[in-house]
């Protein structure tokens, strides 16, 4: 991801149809700081994941990436300058990369119609595919 990019939810109806909020909930980087957050659009409500660890600097050259285990990184300009490992998941992660989905590699992330956002991996212990909630993988 980067800046003004985010993972969005799909469209979230509390009552009808007609009163659905498009894209409610999002996950990314912020145009304006640079911060890591997740944000209810329609509240305002942000959790800051990550500050932008470098915030006098351009967001020019300002990435996220996911690690095969998971780890968030915060790159600028192609440089590592945090990262936020996993640290609360109930079955150890598979090593090797491996299709979760016909369209989508684990690990990845999802965002349920209602905010909550989930991490998707597989498990290396044979329990399969494990779904778990993205604040408590990373205790924030």
């Amino acid at each position: 991801l980067y800046p003004g990019q985010f993972l969005c939810s799909r469209p979230y109806s509390a009552k009808a149809d007609s009163d659905k909020i498009p894209q409610r909930y999002r996950f990314g980087i912020t145009e304006d700081t640079g911060n890591l957050v997740w944000q209810d659009t329609v509240t305002n409500e942000t959790i800051v994941v990550m500050d932008n660890p470098n915030p006098s600097a351009t967001l020019e050259g300002v990435y996220l990436t996911l690690t095969i285990d998971a780890t968030i990184k915060y790159h600028y300009n192609n440089t590592l300058v945090e990262q936020i490992p996993t640290s609360n998941l109930k079955h150890p992660m598979q090593s090797a990369p491996t299709r979760c989905l016909s369209n989508h590699d684990c690990p990845y992330f999802h965002m349920h119609s209602d905010g909550v956002m989930v991490l998707n991996y597989i498990a290396a212990d044979g329990t399969g595919w494990e779904e778990r909630n993205f604040l408590k993988a990373y205790e924030i």
